[in-house]
């Protein structure tokens, strides 16, 4: 009884040592988004994985979620390009097929927006 006594003071600094030491989520913002929405937060602070430019650092799912905000805040909205035409197969592949629809963006917000098309709507 007397060892628990001992050694349960030191397991709980060593845990609380691990926990300041490594913090997870945390950005200016406070939500853990890095900038980038609520969505993001599940990936903790985007901030350190965007170091590549062309987006090669981020995985799959970053790629697919930044897609779906690039989307809605620079295509989809009322006054975008498709003027809040509701998103569906059809209008995915058309944006897919129709460069001129995708003008706007930067090559990497095109492939993050095209991960996020080619994932919802199988294409």
């Amino acid at each position: 009884m007397n060892a628990f006594r001992t050694a349960l003071p030191a397991v709980y600094l060593s845990l609380m040592a691990a926990a300041l030491l490594h913090p997870v989520g945390v950005s200016a913002s406070g939500n853990g988004s890095g900038g980038y929405g609520d969505n993001a937060a599940v990936f903790g602070n985007q901030n350190r994985s965007r170091s590549s430019s062309d987006g090669r650092s981020l995985n799959d799912e970053q790629r697919y979620l930044l897609g779906r905000e690039i989307y809605s805040a620079k295509l989809g909205c009322e006054s975008c390009a498709l003027g809040g035409a509701p998103l569906d197969a059809t209008l995915a592949g058309r944006v897919m097929s129709e460069p001129e629809l995708m003008a706007e963006l930067d090559k990497k917000e095109r492939a993050m927006v095209e991960v996020y098309l080619k994932r919802r709507f199988r294409l």
